[in-house]
């Protein structure tokens, strides 16, 4: 579930915007690690603290010339 909402919040942002992901889902840290570097976005942090898992989230496609 926390993919699906980051997938949606980052679907409705610009390049250049920052999404901030907080879930308990341990699952996430692969899932969310994956999907950023498979979008061309840039993962800023990743960090656990007490089974919470928060990501930091640059939308910032790779190929940016047009």
């Amino acid at each position: 579930m926390p993919l699906l909402k980051a997938k949606l919040a980052l679907s409705k942002m610009q390049n250049g915007q920052i999404l901030q992901l907080i879930t308990c889902d341990s699952g996430s840290l692969k899932d969310v690690t994956y999907y950023v570097k498979q979008q061309g976005y840039q993962l800023l942090s990743s960090s656990q603290d007490e089974g919470e898992i928060c990501f930091i989230i640059q939308k910032e496609s790779v190929d940016s010339s047009c």
